[in-house]
């Protein structure tokens, strides 16, 4: 948008280099037959400019090489970066965290002796002919001086974590997650929020190192998507959904072990959508829910959602034992990643979606390792949930003492998971809270709540179901 074509072929050559390999070059340059011949005795050929040998005129390597992996992902997770490490922008003509000098740091970070770097200066191997267009305004594109660049040509100045809120005005569920907090684990609403602002500052402060810190590496490399439909009138996944689905997926490039998992009930109920994710040659997994059926932790009230029509609902409790069985990164159809998630998901050991206007959590978005304890709390509580004394339940009742079906998510959705958390998480515990922006674009179809007849999902408010009247162990009476 501002004409700086140089910066932009910047990045587009690191990118090629990463996904190709190969020996990128600008017009200009010469290479003599010798290079040639040198060439393969290095692991690294860089272009030699001034003190700095991670020169962009010319350079080659691997196809996902390591140094052009973190490169890209110190270019694509910027502002994570410290307040203090965002200053440098003005320094000097060159885009610094785009260009030599961040590829020059990266070479000196991830090269030890075994690696055969071969940095050249302009001379008899190679001569680079600089048009230097961009010190000289050249082919339409802006002039490049060192008060050229503006901070937000780097950094998006978007919070990229939400700041701490427990706002009863604007999430009526709260007042439940409180209530549920303070009877059924004894936490009052002040430790409550001085949990809440512990773990938020914590995600901040250790998002702000992601660059610069080792990680965790606990959460498996592993997405998962879902489909959940009727099997006796199947309704296929929406193309715009399953599009947003794919964009997201290739996104994920810094490391090859990635894999990518789509789930639903029968395969051959919804072929064209099978068939749609299949032909975008992305190695996507596509598995049954019968695969984990039998170890499913409150089965039967996934059965009666499902007997219901309440296809939402059932996915809550399916994705929850899919993550405690395998672990990984889970997100709804409908949310697209806007940029490879790898270093944060290497980082933390629980990431969410958190509402930032209220602060409460959607497990649209959720990822954690394999037998992980919220999500088996979580499950224990829905196995048992008949078995909640009366106070309890009466907690999410209406004043005449029906159930109300609404309620019913403070339990099977979201607002109970934030509950645990704040009760159970502890100080080794590194949680990601992601709001809407900057990471990700959510894009729900709230079929959930209210009904969209080209989908079949039942909306929560037409049911009729009473979750503790779903018994999990079928020959204790409801009177017992």
């Amino acid at each position: 948008r501002k004409k700086f074509f140089t910066s932009c072929s910047d990045l587009v050559r690191f990118n090629i280099i990463f996904l190709m390999g190969g020996l990128y070059s600008d017009f200009g340059v010469e290479f003599s037959k010798y290079f040639f011949e040198i060439m393969d005795d290095y692991m690294i050929v860089t272009s030699r400019e001034g003190f700095m040998w991670g020169g962009t005129t010319f350079f080659g390597c691997e196809k996902k090489s390591l140094i052009i992996n973190e490169m890209l992902n110190v270019i694509e997770h910027l502002d994570s970066l410290p307040n203090h490490l965002q200053n440098f922008f003005n320094y000097s003509p060159l885009p610094v965290y785009t260009s030599i000098p961040m590829f020059t740091l990266m070479i000196d970070k991830y090269t030890n002796e075994e690696n055969y770097i071969l940095p050249i200066s302009s001379g008899k191997l190679v001569k680079r002919n600089h048009m230097a267009s961009w010190l000289k305004g050249l082919y339409g594109q802006t002039k490049i001086t060192k008060d050229t660049w503006e901070k937000t040509d780097f950094f998006s100045n978007a919070a990229v974590v939400p700041e701490f809120k427990l706002d009863l005005a604007l999430d009526g569920f709260t007042k439940f997650t409180i209530a549920i907090s303070e009877k059924m684990y004894a936490r009052s609403i002040e430790n409550l929020k001085k949990k809440r602002i512990e773990l938020t500052n914590h995600s901040k402060n250790t998002y702000h190192k992601i660059l610069l810190n080792k990680g965790m590496y606990v959460i498996p490399h592993i997405t998962h998507r879902s489909w959940i439909t009727s099997q006796d009138n199947p309704r296929e996944a929406p193309i715009e959904k399953l599009d947003l689905y794919l964009e997201s997926t290739r996104s994920f490039t810094s490391h090859s072990d990635w894999r990518h998992i789509f789930w639903c009930l029968d395969k051959k109920k919804i072929p064209l959508t099978i068939a749609y994710l299949e032909q975008a040659n992305l190695d996507i997994e596509i598995k049954e829910i019968s695969d984990i059926y039998q170890k499913m932790k409150g089965r039967e009230i996934f059965d009666e959602f499902l007997n219901d029509s309440r296809f939402c609902n059932a996915n809550d409790i399916f994705r929850m034992n899919m993550l405690f069985l395998y672990g990984g990164f889970y997100s709804d159809l409908g949310m697209l990643f806007k940029k490879d998630m790898t270093p944060i998901i290497d980082n933390f050991n629980l990431v969410t979606f958190m509402y930032p206007h209220q602060g409460s959590l959607d497990h649209g978005i959720f990822a954690c390792p394999k037998n992980f304890k919220i999500p088996l709390i979580y499950l224990n509580t829905l196995s048992k949930i008949f078995l909640l004394p009366k106070d309890i339940q009466d907690l999410t009742r209406n004043i005449d003492g029906t159930q109300n079906p609404d309620y019913q998510l403070i339990w099977t959705g979201s607002h109970h998971l934030m509950s645990i958390m704040d009760c159970y998480l502890d100080d080794q515990d590194k949680v990601f809270f992601m709001k809407p922006g900057v990471l990700f674009d959510y894009n729900s179809l709230g079929s959930w709540k209210i009904s969209k007849d080209n989908f079949g999902n039942k909306g929560i408010l037409q049911s009729k179901l009473n979750v503790f009247n779903i018994h999990t162990y079928p020959h204790i009476t409801e009177k017992k």
